[in-house]
């Protein structure tokens, strides 16, 4: 519900893994999910500092996008990657068994867990890789890839 209006109806497990607005993506979940702007052309996705394959559901010049991934879904790489966010561990947040861990992207945020012992030092340059994303047109669910 937002503002007394039905956003979207589903089991829990539907409602987590396919968000259908920003909003709901947004209140779903017990880390926030990231959601960064994104612009595309014919054969890519630009967002946060990285150049990500374009999906198949996806037009240049396709109004507002907005690139959500979920913490959970993300792998940290110490190593350059060209299909993940570059930038710098700003925050560790221990969650117990894992780590929130706060990437400082070019202007924008990015966070993502890691296993408890897996956290990398404040400072240090990393990566972040994603392995499931969801991509919004004007705050409305495109489509979910790879």
């Amino acid at each position: 519900m937002s503002h007394g209006r039905m956003i979207q109806v589903g089991t829990p497990a539907e409602i987590f893994h396919r968000p259908a607005t920003t909003f709901v993506a947004s209140f779903i979940g017990s880390t926030p999910m990231n959601l960064l702007p994104a612009h595309a052309t014919a054969t890519a996705l630009h967002v946060a500092g990285a150049t990500l394959p374009a999906p198949t559901a996806l037009a240049a010049g396709d109004g507002h996008l907005t690139y959500g991934v979920r913490p959970e879904y993300m792998d940290l790489s110490a190593t350059e990657r060209p299909d993940a966010f570059p930038g710098v561990i700003s925050v560790l947040e221990n969650l117990g068994t894992h780590t929130l861990v706060t990437l400082e992207a070019p202007d924008t945020l990015i966070q993502l867990v890691v296993p408890e012992g897996d956290e990398p030092p404040l400072g240090t340059p990393a990566w972040a890789v994603p392995r499931r994303a969801l991509l919004y047109r004007d705050d409305d669910l495109l489509t979910t890839f790879p």
